[in-house]
């Protein structure tokens, strides 16, 4: 292909003409937000501006005889056409009134030629059958390219101003369905953009909770993308309709033989439940590859406007970085934190803990029973501990804390060890926090 089609010389030559006029050097600065000097096609046209954009920023004024001069003093007045160029540009100027199409004009084109770069690549890449595949590379570097220049440095003036204006119509958090937690939390529920971790012994109860959670936030109006890697999609409709419906999971192993009251019951569940807005994604559909999972999360995100992800959960997820499954888990860990950075989404990810909570006297679980690698807590904004004696458990509980509940153990502004009492009921697997001054027994 001729990628020199995808350039228009004329537009580059006019927009430094309209830029040497009075009206337009008072918006070069503006315009270098736009438009970087790779975004030219012909190369000398590109030094040209960086040197315009250069004197602009330190208020020198522009004309035929001063950037002449300074292109003579940079060196680069030859390599650029000599006196005799800048001077034909100069008699382009016309005003600046045409800045902002031809600016238009010269990024789409651009645009055009870093695609076709772009795309170049990726054919080489899945023409050679030794190289991995990465969908999540591909999709960050096509976003790139569509991403602005940025815009100028502002005083902090300007931006203690714009968070002034935020606090006056704060943005809240996604409900939790833990009203307690939701008032620990710093925006009041999962915050946009964070990246939490919910953490559990296997058999206690964290899918459960996240499920419980997902269910609450959807019934908010919130768009909800629940991944699971460790149980079937089906299994865990049951459990959601067991839960709102109050009917033992065990009695819809098999429907026929539910009472007339329990029928009532279970065709109002699944009403409700077609009414959420929540995607439920297992092994069938999304394979435990990081770049899977990641790919999986951004299109949700872009296709369906998913605002809040679980994952069940990291330790499961599987990543060719690394040799050593430590390093391994701290680099999922780390790009799941940087994707709900800059998608932006909130992400919530299950994990489990590490068998030391059982050599200890107590079942209270630490920040450091964190399985597999320390990445997991420096990378979350939270992490919730999940604990709670099972039946048959004899296992002290210390004075004070409840028989189960949910530790607050960081949050994004510190965190302070924090337990909500949660009870829960194993029949239909629902967490339920225990109302301030009610008196539980132990499980």
């Amino acid at each position: 292909m001729d990628i020199s089609k995808l350039s228009s010389i004329e537009s580059e030559k006019f927009l430094l003409g309209d830029l040497m006029t009075k009206s337009g050097q008072q918006q070069i600065v503006t315009v270098s937000a736009r438009l970087s000097p790779d975004d030219f096609y012909r190369y000398a046209y590109g030094r040209i501006y960086s040197v315009m954009v250069d004197m602009a920023l330190h208020h020198e004024p522009i004309d035929l005889v001063t950037l002449s001069e300074r292109l003579k003093k940079d060196g680069l007045l030859d390599k650029v056409g000599g006196y005799t160029e800048i001077a034909n540009i100069a008699s382009t100027g016309v005003s600046a009134g045409f800045i902002d199409s031809r600016i238009k004009t010269i990024v789409g084109d651009s645009k055009r030629r870093q695609m076709v770069d772009l795309c170049q690549q990726a054919l080489s890449v899945v023409s050679d059958k030794t190289k991995e595949i990465d969908l999540n590379k591909l999709e960050a570097d096509i976003a790139a390219i569509g991403m602005d220049k940025g815009r100028p440095a502002r005083w902090l003036c300007d931006d203690v101003t714009e968070w002034e204006l935020e606090q006056k119509t704060p943005e809240q958090g996604i409900p939790t369905g833990i009203p307690s937690l939701d008032k620990v939390l710093p925006d009041g529920g999962w915050g946009k953009s964070d990246f939490s971790i919910l953490a559990a012994r296997p058999a206690i109860g964290k899918s459960a909770l996240a499920a419980n959670c997902a269910i609450r936030a959807a019934a908010k109006g919130y768009k909800v993308l629940f991944l699971s890697l460790e149980m079937p999609k089906g299994k865990i409709i049951r459990r959601l309709v067991s839960g709102i419906s109050s009917i033992p999971g065990q009695r819809l192993r098999d429907v026929s033989r539910l009472g007339q009251e329990e029928r009532l019951q279970y065709a109002r569940a699944l009403s409700y439940l077609k009414r959420l807005p929540v995607i439920i994604q297992d092994r069938q559909t999304v394979t435990d590859k990081y770049t899977d999972i990641v790919n999986a999360i951004r299109l949700a995100v872009k296709r369906d406007g998913i605002q809040l992800v679980f994952v069940d959960y990291l330790q499961l997820i599987q990543t060719s970085e690394y040799k050593d499954r430590f390093n391994q888990i701290g680099y999922v860990s780390r790009g799941l934190r940087q994707l709900s950075l800059s998608l932006p989404v909130s992400i919530v990810a299950l994990a489990q803990l590490n068998r030391d909570t059982e050599k200890r006297p107590d079942i209270i679980p630490k920040l450091i029973d964190l399985k597999g690698s320390g990445d997991m807590e420096q990378d979350a904004c939270n992490v919730l501990l999940l604990y709670r004696r099972r039946p048959g458990d004899d296992t002290p509980i210390p004075a004070g804390k409840p028989a189960c509940g949910l530790i607050v153990a960081k949050d994004r502004d510190g965190g302070d060890g924090m337990i909500i009492p949660l009870r829960f009921e194993p029949d239909i697997t629902v967490f339920r926090e225990i109302a301030k001054g009610v008196q539980e027994d132990d499980e």
